[in-house]
């Protein structure tokens, strides 16, 4: 819809804030972006759903060399949801869906994706929060958990990992990808639309 045809309508038209490389920002919150989806665990195309929305997200945002690794934190995460949780007493009614919020914040130097789910447990730690990386490689597998390795793989392709309770009950796992030189090349990054 055209702004004019918009603005007849009554709707409000909001234009977005300029682009700016990052060394001429003022301020972090003129390049802030956001979008999310939400998500239900019983849906058959829930995880894929989130997957193209990784990538397409990141593309649009000119960081189409962390695509890949934006969808598969993206299926990790969701896959936990779905798989693992069960939502608490206080934030469901029997015979409803489970749901499942996916966002993605960017800012100049850090893209943040954050999952909720309804579940107040926390996730399980990565394997290396149970035994030391040192010991892994010397442990049979038939001793290491099949729990857990899908946030170790999280938290290997993203530079920082953890969740946070909700207020109402359910949790967030969220994530941070850097965007400093050693991703983007010279350093230097423009939002794209």
């Amino acid at each position: 819809m055209s702004d004019m045809r918009a603005l007849r309508a009554g709707a409000r038209v909001v234009k977005p804030p300029p682009l700016l490389a990052l060394g001429d920002a003022k301020s972090p919150a003129l390049v802030e972006r956001f979008r999310a989806l939400t998500l239900f665990a019983e849906h058959p195309d829930a995880a894929r759903a989130a997957r193209d929305m990784a990538r397409t997200t990141f593309r649009d945002w000119g960081l189409a060399s962390l695509a890949e690794d934006a969808r598969l934190v993206v299926s990790e995460l969701v896959s936990n949801a779905i798989h693992h949780t069960s939502p608490d007493k206080s934030l469901t009614s029997p015979g409803a869906l489970r749901r499942i919020d996916l966002t993605f914040r960017g800012w100049p130097r850090w893209i943040f994706i954050g999952v909720t789910d309804e579940d107040s447990t926390p996730p399980m730690l990565p394997l290396g929060e149970v035994f030391s990386p040192a010991l892994i490689e010397n442990l049979p597998e038939a001793l290491l958990p099949d729990s857990g390795r899908g946030l170790r793989i999280v938290q290997a392709l993203t530079d920082a990992v953890w969740w946070v309770p909700g207020a109402n009950g359910g949790k967030t796992v969220v994530c941070r990808f850097d965007l400093g030189a050693d991703r983007l090349g010279n350093g230097t990054h423009e939002w794209s639309e």
